[in-house]
């Protein structure tokens, strides 16, 4: 009898002690969360985002390391996030100057870099920025038609410039033809009124530009120092235009690159090509 409540007892104090070491174990794990919770819990409040999402910069972060290195390597961040084609630049900073004011939360100011453009080397497309700069390949997993749509409700209808592939060698001159054919383009949408949909370098020495609202391509004369010439011409498109007025789905092509004068070709269901005085 004094045996079996001996036995009782010890295995009371057993479970006792085990209870008060389990007790103790959960605390120190529930310490230790909140431990590691106030080094690298983290809140990101992000600035000047218009096209960009939240969900497109987040896998850039180094959300792994701790909020000390947050606070002094804030370059290290900011080199991180610029990965991403569409920053141009990129600061980061505690959400506030008090360091336990806002602890884990930085400020991540974002400029974004505007696609305007898309340009063809070679069969190759890439989307170029406000800034002339060549930000990314379009994707080659659907149609440059599809990957347009794609951008379209973000950016707005990108225009594309075609025939720098003849200079693909030299990327001083892949960049001095490409301003021209958007210095071009842009003349081109703001003497005449008509908004286009791509411009084209020919080797022949002409500027083919397609409109937007119908399938009309008019050529002109390629001069990058006579940005006068193409006001002309430009001029006489717009006359043009209004001439044939509620018959433009009619013409094929209009060649400009004449000092006085513009060639209409009309569609094959149509007449043949008009001469028309400028």
């Amino acid at each position: 009898m004094r045996f079996l409540l001996l036995l009782t007892t010890l295995v009371a104090i057993g479970y006792s002690v085990k209870t008060y070491h389990e007790e103790i174990y959960d605390f120190g794990l529930a310490l230790g969360d909140e431990i590691v919770a106030l080094n690298y819990d983290k809140q990101i409040n992000y600035s000047g985002i218009h096209l960009l999402v939240e969900s497109e910069l987040a896998p850039l972060l180094p959300r792994e390391k701790s909020i000390w290195w947050w606070l002094f390597n804030p370059e290290s961040i900011e080199a991180a996030v610029s990965r991403s084609p569409f920053v141009s630049e990129v600061s980061v900073e505690p959400c506030s100057s008090l360091l336990l004011d806002n602890w884990g939360c930085f400020s991540i100011g974002v400029v974004e870099r505007v696609p305007s453009f898309i340009a063809e080397i070679e069969g190759d497309y890439w989307v170029v920025g406000q800034d002339g700069g060549f930000i990314a390949p379009a994707s080659k997993k659907i149609s440059i038609d599809q990957y347009l749509s794609s951008l379209e409700p973000k950016f707005g209808k990108l225009r594309v410039v075609r025939g720098l592939s003849a200079v693909r060698s030299s990327p001083d001159m892949v960049q001095a033809r490409f301003t021209y054919a958007r210095q071009a383009m842009d003349l081109i949408e703001q003497v005449s009124s008509h908004s286009l949909e791509w411009g084209e370098l020919r080797p022949n020495g002409e500027f083919a530009a397609k409109l937007s609202n119908w399938n009309l391509i008019a050529n002109f004369d390629y001069d990058p120092e006579r940005a006068d010439g193409l006001r002309q011409e430009s001029e006489r498109l717009k006359v043009l235009l209004e001439q044939f007025k509620g018959r433009e789905h009619r013409i094929r092509e209009i060649d400009l690159a004449f000092q006085k004068s513009a060639i209409v070709k009309l569609h094959e269901s149509d007449t043949p090509p008009t001469k028309v005085p400028g």
